[in-house]
């Protein structure tokens, strides 16, 4: 509530502009908390992450299950580019206040695959903005569990599949060494392969709406360069080049940095392909 203000201002000028408001059409007219949340995650999902957090803000304690997942999504995002611009105290607040939108969430109802996978990503997040790159260590069993229980709650969601494989993907390419203090400072993290991490994105991507979602972008990028590692050349391009100009993310999806970065590490790979 502190920072909602100053990051609807922030944000308005850019989100307007990518918002349905800037087409032309008219303003969304809404009734009721489903409404509310409806819009607020079409507004997430459009990273227009200030808007979502300004429009929602009445819901901010209500036991609303979507409306708190959405506030736990934009507050997490938002808490991402206050510390990408090096507002720590800002980022730090949001990112306390996302995990506290995802706990709610997740105690409306623990069987809440949506809850479950923000409470993940928001508890990193949090260490993040908390404690650093050691906090981030110290969270990742929890995190992870969260994502776990997400895929046996829901195995058609492939959004937590996503999270898993991204995860998986990293700390798979770490040495032996690094891997075992990761272990040792976050009691109970299993030990993740590249073989993992192809399975959890390929299902990933098997269950994928029409359009996909724009972490598609990412899921393919990693699959390529898993399979770049190996050797696998020919499918290693297909999935490079699904992630690049036949993604089927349409062209009006404002990709996040991450799927930005993702995109361009494919678009570098292919010419080894």
């Amino acid at each position: 509530a502190q920072n909602g203000g100053t990051d609807g201002a922030q944000n308005g000028g850019t989100d307007a502009g990518d918002g349905m408001a800037s087409s032309g059409t008219a303003p969304v007219e809404l009734s009721g908390e489903l409404d509310l949340a409806t819009e607020g995650w079409r507004l997430v999902h459009s990273s227009e992450w200030g808007r979502a957090r300004d429009l929602l803000a009445p819901l901010a304690a209500s036991p609303n299950l979507l409306a708190r997942c959405a506030l736990a999504a934009c507050c997490l995002h938002l808490a991402e580019k206050r510390m990408a611009a090096k507002d720590t105290a800002g980022g730090k607040a949001l990112a306390i206040e996302a995990v506290e939108h995802a706990k709610a969430a997740a105690s409306l109802d623990p069987s809440s695959s949506l809850a479950l996978v923000w409470l993940g990503q928001t508890i990193q997040v949090r260490a993040k903005a908390t404690e650093g790159g050691m906090g981030q260590g110290k969270v990742c069993a929890e995190m992870v569990g969260c994502w776990e229980r997400a895929v046996l709650l829901d195995p058609t969601d492939p959004h937590p599949l996503h999270l898993l494989g991204s995860f998986a993907s990293q700390v798979s390419s770490m040495n032996g060494a690094s891997y075992a203090i990761l272990r040792r400072i976050s009691p109970g993290l299993k030990k993740y392969t590249s073989d993992d991490a192809l399975n959890y994105l390929q299902k990933s991507e098997a269950l994928q709406p029409n359009p996909p979602a724009q972490y598609s972008v990412t899921n393919c990028s990693l699959i390529g360069q898993i399979l770049l590692q190996r050797k696998n050349k020919a499918e290693a391009r297909a999935w490079f080049l699904k992630a690049t100009v036949d993604s089927g993310v349409p062209q009006s999806c404002k990709l996040d940095e991450t799927a930005k970065g993702a995109r361009a590490t494919a678009q570098k790979k292919l010419a080894s392909c």
